[in-house]
């Protein structure tokens, strides 16, 4: 898919203006390898799902050093422009990449507060139109929209079940009014816990007609092992909203990238994922589980023991 060429002023980390670059790719002009068989070495063993030997055959990913360098420009700029941050991570690159320029999906395997919620955020600026985003749990969904919004640079963030009553009557007709042309203009972030996403849910006519107007552009699961690992037993809503994303994206118009983060991420997460999704032509980067070295110190405590009465503050019972 081809996007219209539209570029956008912006600064660069010091605030000094630099050369423009398209608020929306359009591949033709870069560096962009549209086949895996460029690749001259084979897939890395890290690609793999964890621990498991697979028969399933996966899409290499291309390495930070074998990304041609007008993408990693792009990327880098986009990060730190937007997001502030002037260092990303090389995992971060190689999975944007992966995403805005080779238009692939991809499972992102990586420790929690690794960055992993940095790409699809860089992705929806980079892609435009509306991201939708999968989220397992309340806080999770409100803590991503306050990250996320960045009026400056024509991005917005909702975490839909916020929205209760008028606020949900304004966003649907906000969601409704979304065009084709705003949409190369304008990113939406659309975080929506799975009882938001299910069949019969109140926000499902207004999603489904952005999926079928071909205004999602990416798709992304956080958590991904909660639609297996709690919907096998616990929340029987992970695996009904997974089944209605599989249902619109079929129903969109052109194929869109799809991410699937997690930091437990096992085969069987995989294998259940793949009955409802179409999972071809996907990717694996993962990187180390190890938790970082925590560190606790224990400390002598001054609270006298024994039956002693602590008085209660103030008119508590």
């Amino acid at each position: 898919m081809v996007l219209p060429l539209d570029r956008l002023q912006c600064c660069g980390p010091l605030g000094e203006p630099h050369e423009a670059w398209p608020r929306v790719l359009d591949p033709s002009i870069y560096q962009h390898s549209s086949t895996t068989d460029e690749l001259s070495t084979p897939v890395a063993a890290s690609a793999q799902p964890p621990n498991e030997a697979t028969s399933t055959e996966f899409t290499p990913i291309i390495r930070l050093n074998d990304i041609p360098s007008g993408n990693v420009d792009i990327i880098k700029e986009a990060i730190a422009d937007v997001y502030g941050f002037n260092d990303p991570r090389p995992f971060q690159i190689e999975a944007i990449n992966h995403l805005a320029f080779e238009e692939s999906s991809l499972v992102l395997i990586r420790r929690t507060a690794d960055g992993k919620s940095l790409v699809p955020l860089t992705v929806s600026f980079l892609r435009g139109g509306v991201t939708l985003i999968l989220v397992p749990l309340h806080g999770l969904g409100s803590d991503q929209v306050d990250k996320a919004t960045v009026p400056d640079h024509g991005i917005e963030a909702y975490y839909i079940d916020e929205h209760k009553f008028d606020n949900a009557k304004a966003l649907e007709e906000r969601l409704n009014a979304y065009s084709e042309d705003e949409a190369d203009e304008n990113s939406i972030l659309l975080f929506a816990s799975p009882n938001s996403l299910r069949e019969g849910s109140s926000w499902m006519k207004a999603i489904s007609s952005l999926a079928t107007r071909g205004l999602i552009r990416t798709v992304a699961i956080d958590e991904a092992h909660e639609v297996e690992q709690s919907g096998r037993s616990f929340r029987k809503e992970f695996v009904e909203a997974a089944k209605s994303l599989d249902k619109m994206i079929k129903a969109m118009p052109h194929p869109v990238p799809r991410i699937l983060m997690s930091a437990t991420f096992r085969r069987s997460d995989f294998d259940s994922v793949a009955d409802i999704f179409d999972m071809s032509n996907t990717a694996i980067l993962q990187g180390p589980l190890a938790r970082r070295k925590t560190k606790f110190d224990f400390v002598e405590s001054k609270v006298k023991s024994g039956p002693e009465r602590v008085e209660r503050p103030g008119n508590l019972p």
